[in-house]
């Protein structure tokens, strides 16, 4: 992924708890993402790795059902992020995409 979501995979082991704060990276990313898409051609990968992690995190603890929302959230936008880079480059002229 980008440089912010690698900074935020290595903050996860230490930190990042709540569903806000996870909404709160997928908002920011997303912006990020329609300012410079050429800078996130990994990102869904990326994001899809952060989801893994939460996931394992999960099931160590061994939380309900409604602790997996952020796993799903995280899933959600890496798929969300693999169709907006897909139609970027569909439509873009970047040569790093040609």
């Amino acid at each position: 992924g980008c440089a912010y979501l690698r900074a935020v995979q290595s903050q996860m082991r230490s930190g990042l708890s709540t569903e806000g704060e996870y909404l709160e990276v997928i908002c920011l990313h997303r912006a990020m993402l329609a300012a410079y898409p050429a800078a996130h051609a990994e990102c869904a990968e990326g994001i899809c790795d952060m989801a893994g992690e939460l996931e394992q995190r999960a099931r160590q603890v061994g939380v309900a059902v409604d602790g997996y929302a952020a796993v799903f959230a995280f899933l959600h936008e890496a798929r969300s992020v693999n169709e907006y880079l897909s139609q970027w480059i569909k439509t873009s002229a970047h040569p790093y995409f040609s």
